[in-house]
């Protein structure tokens, strides 16, 4: 049977029913409506009005609450009582007047001492207010620790009025002994709470000490105005409510219950009347509207269904019908198991790195943020592996290579660590250990028994000493760890994270092949670190960086024959960054050229300021910087600005910079020269000393380190011996020496006697500002 047909069948039926059984029920329910709606009528004014009376409690409450914990208010309390000037007082009175100009209802604002006395603002003639604190007194004692707000009603025969006032108690000393040290009340006149109260079919009024509180305009005042208790009302025709309120006020509302009667039975003979055809045509609209709206597209929706393929043997879960609506339950069935199968598939495949088969980064973070929210866990281990070498590997071999090679490391991760790992996003847990691929060369390892984490991470290292075959190729890597453990050093999912990867990045930099546990030190090293790189990029735009000269002195006359210019930057508070800090960081960010200007240029302002065209200035460089044609150019200009001549600049290197691509640095260092600078070789002696240096480089000045002359032994037969071979070389190569790290007298002394023509360093002078070295300067000229 269609659906229409039936649905039309069931509403006759359904209607015909309601027109016999109406006539039998019609009085009963329309007085049941009426006694219904009046109690109904009655509670919701009594909700509304007590939400009134409640919401000014409240207003009170909270601004007494504010005014009492105002500093002003606290400090006024905290004074001696002779210190609490009349200049004083009137900022408490501006403060009150605050609160009786934003809220008109209130009729005073006042601050109340122990010894009877207030400070007060009125917002209109207050009589009331100035009797009623002899209730002061009895309140003391009521005050407890816990501060709570004390309401009252006042009522005055005299000025025919009433007011409702409230108390907070101002407490001073420390929580452990608190003393009550005043108080501040609020006062609100009854008339501006009766105003909204008002109601055509309603009356509140409130009981208090045995006496009525009620609208002077109510028609009931007569009656009212005898009432001490709700027994009094009855025997009058009232339907009443009560209910307590803060400060022992009883709030009453009622109505008159003859009024009600009346209207009901007006309601009874229209129903009546009107009942039979109003049913009639509803139920005729109600088919019309449904078959419109429901029934004629579920026909239209049933008959699209029909076109489709038919799923067979599916179960269904829902209850079967033989109708229109039957056949969409199924169809839709099957819709809903097609899509949850979809919807599977691709949160698998949203949570999987494509390359690896690994879980991806939204897996590790979807499993941590689940399971740190569940404190009955145990303790686990996250470690970030970052690959080294990879980059070069990926370069060399191509990126095709590269993914294979990152198989190959997941293959042998995975047999280390979870050689049964099934990945699936909906049943991760933390008592199983995963292995993650990040992207890139990252993988991230969730280990559930902390407890085994420096076995594990000594395993991942040392596997990674054999090599990996892709290809037929035999190709190497390594591999950095760094270890966060939960909840030892964070419950926080990106703090966790955070953690791991700094100790991974501390590894890498203690020399790689190694895991690191992360501890608070790492943290404050990478909060330097940022702020380092932020202070660079501020001195940068800024011009923060300036330069310091330390003076090279001739060993045998003491005349000043150049300096070195050193970069120097500070912090906020102007303690000095180390240089190795902010080079390093300079360097890495690109921005290496402009601290080197920046020390060239205020180079070429001390030498145009001193007028000597034999001195030297030496500026400290990267041998990258010499790649850069522009960069020559760049310091030419300077060189060109300030009349500078090029030999007067002199190229700093040191020995550990030059190791790599010797072939290139030798080729840039030819051109240099080529420009007019010199060159010189920083540090000579340690690290990657090398005779061979000397003879390819051809630099114009060579620099002893300071371990020369820094030694207990500098004074030595060896020693001389050594500082004599290194002289005799590098006046065959036509090359100038300069000591550093001269620290005394005898160290200068040694150094003459020795040959070496010239010296730097503390003894001579520290590294100076600018006009500090002019001054050191001409006073050595004197």
């Amino acid at each position: 049977m269609k659906l229409r047909v039936r649905f039309l069948i069931n509403l006759s039926t359904v209607a015909l029913l309601l027109v016999v059984v109406f006539g039998f029920l019609v009085k009963h329910m329309i007085d049941d409506r009426i006694s219904k709606e009046l109690d109904e009528s009655l509670r919701s004014y009594f909700s509304q009005s007590h939400a009134i009376v409640q919401n000014t409690m409240n207003t009170m409450a909270n601004h007494l609450n504010l005014i009492a914990s105002d500093d002003l208010i606290l400090d006024f309390f905290a004074l001696p009582g002779e210190y609490r000037n009349p200049a004083y007082q009137n900022g408490l009175s501006r403060e009150l007047q605050r609160y009786i100009t934003y809220n008109p209802s209130y009729l005073s604002v006042a601050v109340l001492m122990l010894d009877g006395r207030e400070i007060i603002q009125r917002n209109r003639k207050d009589h009331l207010a100035e009797g009623i604190d002899s209730y002061v007194q009895v309140l003391v004692d009521e005050f407890g620790k816990e501060i709570p707000t004390q309401f009252h009603l006042f009522v005055s025969k005299q000025y025919n009025m009433s007011v409702l006032s409230a108390y907070y108690p101002i407490f001073i000393g420390t929580p452990e002994d608190l003393t009550l040290s005043g108080m501040v009340r609020i006062t609100v006149g009854m008339e501006s709470i009766f105003n909204e109260l008002r109601s055509p079919r309603h009356e509140a009024f409130f009981i208090t000490e045995h006496q009525a509180i009620y609208d002077p305009l109510s028609s009931n005042a007569e009656l009212l105005r005898t009432v001490t208790a709700i027994d009094q009302l009855v025997e009058h025709p009232f339907e009443v409510l009560t209910g307590l309120m803060s400060g022992g006020i009883e709030l009453v509302v009622m109505t008159s219950r003859a009024a009600w009667l009346v209207e009901g039975w007006e309601v009874s003979i229209r129903s009546t009347s009107l009942v039979v055809l109003a049913t009639a045509a509803l139920m005729l609209l109600f088919f019309v509207l449904l078959s419109r709206q429901v029934l004629t597209p579920i026909e239209k929706f049933s008959r699209v269904l029909l076109k489709a393929d038919p799923i067979v043997e599916v179960p269904d879960f829902l209850p079967d019908r033989s109708d229109e609506i039957g056949l969409m339950q199924s169809r839709f069935q099957e819709l809903m198991r097609r899509l949850n199968r979809s919807s599977r598939v691709l949160e698998q495949q949203a949570y999987t790195d494509s390359l690896t088969g690994l879980p991806n980064r939204a897996a590790l973070y979807k499993l941590l943020e689940y399971h740190l929210n569940r404190p009955h866990e145990a303790s686990f281990a996250v470690m970030f592996l970052d690959l080294d070498g990879f980059k070069k590997i990926n370069d060399f071999y191509g990126h095709k290579f590269g993914d294979m090679f990152l198989r190959r490391v997941t293959e042998r991760l995975r047999g280390l660590i979870a050689p049964d790992q099934q990945f699936n996003v909906r049943d991760l847990s933390l008592q199983e250990n995963y292995l993650f691929r990040l992207g890139g060369d990252e993988f991230t390892v969730i280990l559930s028994d902390a407890q085994q984490v420096a076995i594990v991470a000594d395993k991942i290292i040392k596997s990674f000493q054999n090599g990996f075959s892709v290809n037929d190729q035999l190709v190497y890597a390594g591999t950095s760890v760094g270890i966060a453990i939960c909840p030892q050093h964070s419950i926080e999912t990106s703090r966790l994270l955070q953690q791991a990867d700094l100790a991974m990045y501390s590894a890498k930099r203690q020399g790689k092949m190694r895991y690191q546990l992360f501890n608070d030190e790492l943290e404050e090293i990478e909060s330097r670190r940022l702020y380092v790189e932020y202070r660079v990029r501020q001195a940068i735009d800024q011009k923060l960086f300036h330069a310091q000269f330390q003076a090279k002195v001739d060993t045998d006359t003491q005349e000043i024959i150049g300096f070195e210019a050193l970069a120097r930057l500070t912090d906020d508070e102007g303690v000095a960054i180390p240089p190795n800090d902010f080079i390093t960081i300079a360097q890495e960010q690109g921005v290496l050229d402009l601290v080197t200007f920046s020390v060239l240029e205020q180079s070429c302002q001390l030498l145009q300021q001193l007028e000597q065209s034999n001195l030297v200035a030496a500026i400290n460089i990267c041998p990258h910087q010499l790649n850069d044609i522009r960069f020559l150019s760049a310091m030419r200009y300077i060189l060109w600005r300030y009349q500078v001549l090029p030999h007067q600049i002199e190229l700093e290197l040191t020995e550990d910079q030059i190791i790599e691509n010797s072939g290139e640095i030798a080729r840039n260092l030819n051109l240099v020269r080529g420009f007019g600078f010199r060159t010189a070789l920083d540090d000579f002696g340690v690290g990657y000393s090398s005779m061979g240096h000397l003879k390819r480089f051809r630099f114009n000045t060579l620099k002893l380190d300071r371990i020369f002359v820094s030694e207990e032994d500098f004074n030595s037969d060896t020693a001389r011996a050594i500082i004599n071979a290194i002289r005799m070389i590098a006046s065959i190569l036509d090359m100038e020496i300069v000591a550093e790290g001269v620290e005394n007298g005898m160290q200068l002394e040694f150094l003459r006697r020795a040959g070496i023509p010239s010296a730097q360093g503390y003894y001579i002078s520290p590294p100076l500002d600018q006009e500090p070295f002019v001054e050191f300067f001409k006073a050595g000229l004197n």
